[in-house]
């Protein structure tokens, strides 16, 4: 009885191992198209910004001066960059929690080891 209890422990736990493994699969898969999705936004976003800057500046008649297309252009880049950081953040808070998530499941497939070397 002893040893059908130890088993029946044993599967419970590998069935939650595989349970736990599968979700991390899902979390990854979700975090990864979730990161694509990120990409093509970036993409998007300057896209959008060029082409209002560009618009802005074509239809500014006063703009003669090339300091302040220069500074127009500064301006752009800046939003760039901001852009670019804000999406590379949340792009980074998603890998490590999927990272933190994977962790955690070496680590039950660690003890699901050391219990089937029993």
């Amino acid at each position: 009885a002893r040893v059908q209890n130890f088993e029946i422990q044993i599967l419970k736990e590998a069935a939650k191992f595989v349970g736990d493994f599968k979700s991390l699969a899902n979390e990854a898969d979700a975090s990864l198209a979730k990161h694509q999705a990120l990409d093509l936004e970036i993409e998007r976003l300057l896209k959008a910004v060029v082409n209002q800057d560009i618009m802005i500046i074509v239809q500014k008649k006063s703009v003669v001066d090339t300091s302040d297309l220069q500074t127009e252009l500064e301006r752009t880049k800046e939003r760039f960059e901001n852009c670019i950081i804000k999406k590379e953040n949340e792009y980074a808070k998603l890998w490590n929690d999927w990272y933190k998530k994977s962790d955690e499941c070496k680590y039950d497939k660690i003890s699901y080891n050391c219990c089937m070397s029993l």
